[in-house]
């Protein structure tokens, strides 16, 4: 979906970048993009969101890694049926997400997961795919992942070492949906002093922007105008998700 409005334009098809509800009126991952070069991504708020600050994606599942497929799924399919490890799946858990194959035949295959049901932990769960199967599945050797959509649960932590995937320009309630900015100017919270052209990661603070000592953290983007001040709002050129 590809939403488009002038640089003066606010109020959008459906919701504003400045509004927040309780049922969504998008679907979550869809982007916007203004004419101004800002990018945003309509997202689920996992938790309680500060405007202009940092937030990661929605977090992988060990026990949904590495899954066996009980049976053979041929080509063509329009479900693969794995047999989940010791954490369950809630409805529409992965909806918007992807199914990968990461072993065994079929391997390096992904598929968008549809609408599902809930299914208890170690049980059989039948993941309903948006694409026919191009590749049949083997019981022998195949195993699966599920990937959750990573604008399904967005949240602020101090987990700096995760997928960071965009900054609010409001507060957020939790389990409601906006929009969030991926790309373009905007202002984030500085952890500590930067010059332009710093390149910024996702700090130790919750939601705040460092400048980059070490590869491991999330990286946000580039420092942008005035010599950032420590415990500021600051202009950020963010790279996430042009």
């Amino acid at each position: 979906m590809r939403i488009e409005a002038g640089a003066r334009s606010v109020v959008l098809p459906g919701q504003s970048i400045y509004e927040e509800v309780a049922a969504p009126r998008h679907d979550v991952g869809s982007r916007l993009a203004l004419a101004d070069g800002r990018v945003f991504r309509y997202c689920k708020f996992g938790g309680t969101l500060a405007a202009g600050k940092l937030t990661i994606g929605a977090t992988h599942t060990a026990h949904h890694h590495n899954m066996a497929v009980p049976a053979a799924v041929a080509i063509g399919s329009r479900s693969v049926t794995v047999t989940l490890g010791a954490t369950a799946v809630t409805a529409n858990m992965y909806k918007g997400g992807l199914l990968g194959v990461i072993a065994g035949t079929g391997l390096g295959q992904t598929y968008r997961v549809g609408s599902h049901a809930a299914a208890d932990a170690s049980a059989s769960f039948a993941v309903p795919i948006e694409q026919d199967l191009i590749v049949a599945l083997a019981l022998a050797d195949s195993k699966v992942d599920l990937i959750p959509n990573l604008f399904g649960s967005v949240t602020q932590s101090a987990d700096e070492e995760h997928v960071h995937v965009g900054v609010p320009l409001i507060a957020g309630t939790s389990t409601y949906y906006g929009w969030l900015q991926t790309w373009g100017l905007c202002l984030c919270l500085s952890d500590d002093t930067a010059v332009e052209g710093t390149i910024l990661q996702a700090a130790e603070t919750a939601g705040e922007a460092e400048t980059q000592d070490c590869y491991v953290k999330g990286y946000a983007g580039i420092a942008y105008g005035a010599t950032h001040a420590a415990g500021e709002y600051n202009w950020v050129a963010l790279k996430l998700w042009p």
